[in-house]
């Protein structure tokens, strides 16, 4: 099994408990999804991408609760949870990098996934393939601002996942438009924050929700040393860019 996707089954059962800025986002997102969605052409197929313990699942079976519902995710623990919670939806176990689903979808949404994935813009243009329209909300690089500079006052890199940029994903998409291999695309960033009493807290709350993997070769810091160089209590930024793409 991939080591971050045995992460986020390890820590199926306390995901929810922790997961806080990822179901605000979560519910923010599906409101800007449906927005731009007629009440008389709303999608009768949606797939969530990367669906874990199937709360963006529940959140777009709300907003679309006349559509047949499909999830996937690559973590077998998280599938089993969101199995457990979800009702009417199919669940599939699979790489949200490529998978595909049995039928088309008009719609393919993807909440705290994507930032995972070795290769988005590759990613994005398989599932646009498979679908109407594809929107994906992930955090971006410039998330967790104080916590970078405490490792850079250490003299040290951050070791987290690296996140993607926001401004190279726009190209991308630009470009994609210009050679007409999208028709349309809308984009909103919005910054949540979440507060811990200091950054041990924070590393913590990382791990209980299996997004701890560092990066690969990573020096680790003395968290004890960057502790002291963080603010007590910690507000850490989460900077997500939605995305919305139509084929």
């Amino acid at each position: 099994m991939n080591p971050i996707a045995k992460r986020f089954s390890d820590a199926s059962r306390l995901y929810d408990v922790h997961a806080n800025v990822q179901q605000q986002v979560a519910h923010v997102f599906t409101q800007w999804i449906a927005q731009a969605w007629h009440s008389d052409s709303k999608p009768k197929t949606v797939l969530d991408l990367g669906c874990g313990t199937g709360y963006f699942t529940r959140c777009l079976q709300g907003a679309f609760p006349d559509a047949e519902l499909m999830a996937c995710d690559w973590a077998p623990e998280m599938l089993e949870t969101a199995k457990h919670h979800s009702r009417h939806v199919s669940f599939f176990l699979g790489d949200a990098a490529n998978f595909i689903a049995p039928v088309n979808a008009d719609l393919i949404a993807s909440s705290f996934c994507m930032q995972w994935l070795e290769n988005i813009a590759a990613s994005l243009e398989h599932h646009l393939q498979h679908c109407k329209r594809l929107a994906v909300a992930m955090p971006c690089d410039r998330s967790f601002s104080l916590w970078k500079q405490a490792h850079h006052a250490l003299g040290y890199t951050n070791g987290l996942h690296p996140l993607p940029n926001a401004d190279a994903l726009r190209n991308t998409l630009r470009g994609w438009q210009a050679a007409g291999r999208i028709t349309h695309w809308r984009e909103k960033t919005l910054t949540f924050t979440e507060l811990h009493t200091d950054g041990l807290a924070f590393a913590r709350n990382l791990k209980a929700i299996g997004a701890a993997t560092p990066k690969p070769g990573h020096n680790p810091v003395n968290l004890r040393k960057l502790v002291k160089r963080l603010p007590s209590p910690l507000t850490v930024n989460y900077e997500v860019l939605f995305l919305e793409v139509q084929a």
